[in-house]
């Protein structure tokens, strides 16, 4: 296996929501991104959550979305999840699907969240479930 393909990481929603607003290891993974350290991978629906979250939550980063889009666009590769559905029992949160179908589809050996019941999973097919430090860790 090659070093693209073990580096290979889904990025869930509430870690670019931190690397936008707050920095630290969420920005850092994202910079391994820019630097073609990692391939990185997001949904569809993950950017729709993006938009969502920040527009209610953190409507003071309004203004630089537009530029994080542009770069999320420029780094990432982005996955049409729309079209896939299936279902996964051990998941507690059915709304978390779409980070599943992301990796299924783009074979990611990463899930990169900081969501609960995504890191309850630990392990999805061939994906590791890791925090951000975790993963800054374990790619070292």
């Amino acid at each position: 296996m090659s070093l693209t393909q073990q580096n290979k990481a889904v990025i869930d929603t509430n870690i670019l929501i931190s690397a936008l607003v707050f920095g630290g290891n969420s920005r850092n993974i994202l910079m391994l991104c820019q630097q073609k350290i990692i391939s990185g991978f997001i949904s569809q629906t993950t950017l729709v959550e993006l938009r969502r979250t920040i527009a209610k939550k953190f409507s003071l980063f309004l203004d630089d979305l537009t530029i994080f889009e542009q770069f999320l666009g420029e780094y990432f590769i982005i996955i049409n999840d729309l079209e896939h559905s299936f279902s996964y029992p051990l998941l507690r949160d059915q709304d978390d699907m779409h980070v599943l179908i992301c990796a299924k589809i783009s074979g990611a050996h990463w899930i990169v969240s900081g969501d609960k019941d995504l890191l309850a999973l630990r392990q999805w097919e061939i994906c590791r479930i890791v925090s951000p430090a975790q993963f800054l860790t374990l790619i070292k």
